[in-house]
């Protein structure tokens, strides 16, 4: 805190001006919604209607100072579109609960220029509605570059229409989606707080965030590189983001966090809490970063996958023909989580498209429980998908159900040892075919092999069909030490199709004695 010091000697002119100086003041505070306590401390008091200007006031004074504070008290704020550069400080309420967010209705849409399919919005930077060119994003904050903290706040979406009226009101009155090819206009929130630009250093704890259905809000927290340069030609020039992204200690409904498009990042969602989204946290096209999502819970997550990686899907790998624009090896690192996916979802799914590969990952501790007591979808995924990545560990987890425990395509180098896996479909399948190996198993995608996994010393009970497959043409894979028990009577504990070669089983027991081709086990 800084410490104005004044000399003992004061001009009678000086004392008159110190004297309006502090009368102003006192007239701020007894009747602004905004007011200025202490050094680099703005006080945001809610007013019961509109919320939005004090708040952008607020981070408007802020500037980039260095340890500004954004404070809101207890009470609730109703906001619109609100956008910060460069800010370098703390925006903080009372506590979850206590200081609560709730988005206005049918907010504005961007800038029609910057809203089409060949000109999305965030080819532009964010501006407010107000603003004398107004692109406001579809967000309640963006955040554009900076270092700052967000903590103790609840934010909601309530509402729940797609078509927007005065009596059933939309998020937002539209924008242009340019990429996935959804509903033009799309009238979802993108997310309530989306983290942009350059470089940052952000971190979040005691944040709730809750929408009203999840086809409402996209996300939660969008931290990622989104920004178009000037001269860009296609989407994937969007601008990558650097720096550190801290998320603890939160909790989302409806809704999660997404990290995309980060680079030469370290990235770490732990202590959070997820439920009713399709994903306790998205990842999509890292480079040269590390993301660890640990000790995490995830509750009535449907059809996707709690932890949801995709790389390479608008940027390609770095080889030596493509040196910019391009992705770098990564890491994810799953650990101790606790996931309840239903309605086929999976708990982990990690799919590389890229060639080479760019993303490794561990995924260990975790425990992993398919609900399907709702029998609305047909379809189980595997509770640990991984597809075409550089290499893997899956040790450690405990898997109770699942079209299958673990699921692998690709590799080499990828290991799969010491987990617990049962009431699956398949404990453990290597590759996968157009016809599906396991009835009501995964659609597949290319590779459709798994080359050189190590499966060994996993104990697998109670499959539905296989304790551990190896199909598809996969090759010198090696089976070892493996306990199976309790398969479906007429099938089998250890099975191989016979199209792939090099593949070694050695000291696996099977409870049955049962495989296919025979002596396998």
């Amino acid at each position: 805190m800084e410490k104005h010091v004044v000399g003992s000697k004061i001009l009678k002119k000086e004392q008159v001006l110190i004297s309006i100086f502090l009368i102003a003041i006192l007239v701020l505070s007894s009747g602004s919604m905004v007011t200025f306590a202490k050094t680099n401390t703005y006080f945001v008091k809610p007013n019961g209607v509109d919320d939005t200007a004090e708040i952008q006031a607020a981070f408007n004074a802020c500037g980039s100072r260095p340890g500004c504070t954004v404070q809101l008290v207890a009470g609730t704020y109703y906001v619109g579109q609100i956008a910060v550069f460069g800010f370098h400080g703390r925006f903080v309420g009372m506590g979850q609960g206590v200081t609560n967010i709730q988005a206005l209705p049918n907010l504005s849409s961007p800038n029609p220029a910057d809203n089409t399919d060949t000109n999305p919005f965030w080819a532009a930077l964010p501006t407010p509605a107000s603003a004398p060119t107004p692109n406001p994003w579809p967000a309640l904050f963006t955040f554009v570059n900076g270092a700052f903290v967000i903590s103790g706040m609840s934010i909601n979406e309530p509402y729940t229409a797609t078509t927007c009226t005065s009596t059933t009101p939309c998020p937002t009155l539209g924008w242009d989606d340019a990429v996935e090819g959804g509903p033009s206009p799309d009238t979802a929130l993108l997310s309530a707080i989306v983290i942009t630009g350059e470089t940052q250093s952000v971190t979040i704890d005691h944040l709730t965030v809750t929408a009203a259905t999840t086809s409402n809000m996209a996300t939660a927290i969008f931290d990622g590189g989104l920004l178009l340069p000037e001269g860009w030609t296609n989407l994937s020039d969007e601008t990558p983001l650097a720096g550190t992204f801290s998320l603890t200690n939160s909790e989302f409904t409806e809704n999660n966090p997404m990290i995309y498009n980060v680079v030469n990042a370290v990235v770490v969602v732990s202590h959070t809490t997820v439920e009713g989204s399709p994903a306790a946290l998205f990842v999509q096209d890292v480079s040269n970063s590390k993301i660890v999502a640990t000790e995490n819970q995830g509750t009535d997550l449907p059809i996707a996958a709690a932890v949801f990686a995709y790389q390479s899907v608008f940027k390609p790998a770095c080889t030596a023909a493509i040196t910019s624009n391009c992705l770098l090896p990564s890491t994810i690192y799953v650990t101790d989580n606790n996931f309840q996916v239903n309605q086929g979802g999976s708990g982990v799914a990690l799919i590389d498209f890229g060639t080479p590969s760019t993303l490794s990952a561990v995924v260990t501790g975790n425990k992993v429980e398919t609900d399907t007591s709702c029998g609305c979808y047909t379809v189980q995924y595997p509770a640990i998908l991984v597809q075409g990545l550089s290499s893997v560990l899956v040790s450690q987890n405990v898997i109770l159900g699942g079209g299958s425990g673990v699921q692998l395509l690709g590799g080499p180098e990828s290991v799969v040892s010491g987990n617990y896996i049962t009431g699956t479909m398949a404990g453990v399948l290597l590759g996968c075919g157009t016809t599906l190996v396991v009835p009501g198993g995964t659609p597949c995608f290319v590779p459709t092999l798994a080359n050189g996994v190590h499966v060994i010393g996993n104990v697998i009970k109670n499959s539905a069909q296989y304790g551990i497959a190896v199909v598809e043409g996969s090759i010198n894979n090696k089976i070892i030490g493996n306990y199976i028990t309790g398969t479906a009577s007429s099938e089998y504990d250890l099975y191989w199709d016979q199209t792939g070669t090099g593949n070694v089983w050695l000291g696996n027991f099977c409870s049955d004695h049962t495989s296919s081709p025979a002596a396998l086990c």
